[in-house]
Order: C-alpha cells, then structure tokens, then sequence
C-alpha cells in the first residue's frame, strides 16, 4: 500500500473511533431535573453544541493533518 492510502485509512479509523466516543459520551439530563424547565433546556442544548463542536475538532484536525503531512511527504517522489 503506498503513504497515502495508509494515511487514509487510518485517518478513517480515527474519524469512526472519536465518532464511536463522542456518541457514547453523548451528554444527557438525569432523571432527577426537569425537562421542562426552560434553563435546563438552553444549558443541555448548549452542552451538546459545545460537545459536538470539541469532538468534531478532535476528529478532524488530526485526520487532516495526517493526510496533509502524508501528501506532502510525498511530494518529489514517482507515483506508485
């Protein structure tokens, strides 16, 4: 397998383990407060926002960088 497709699969691979992660982490009301409430409802949609956005970052940024190193180090090299 050439540097890229390596890089691409485990940049993949990554990308679905945080995925996997970010899931079972998933942040949710206890039982024990109301739903209903409307602070409680702005703070926990506020939560998952900020948890989406962190575990999108820490999914992508390092898959990319992966690949933009990947590419880049084969640059000046033949084509396989």
């Amino acid at each position: 397998m050439t540097v890229m497709r390596v890089a691409i699969v485990i940049s993949l691979l990554w990308v679905a383990g945080i995925a996997y992660l970010a899931f079972e982490h998933m942040p949710t009301i206890p039982l024990d407060i109301s739903a209903d409430d409307p602070a409680t409802v702005e703070a926990f949609e506020a939560a998952r926002f900020q948890h989406v956005a962190v575990m999108t970052a820490v999914a992508l940024l390092p898959a990319l960088a992966l690949l933009l190193a990947a590419r880049l180090g084969r640059r000046g090299h033949a084509r396989d």
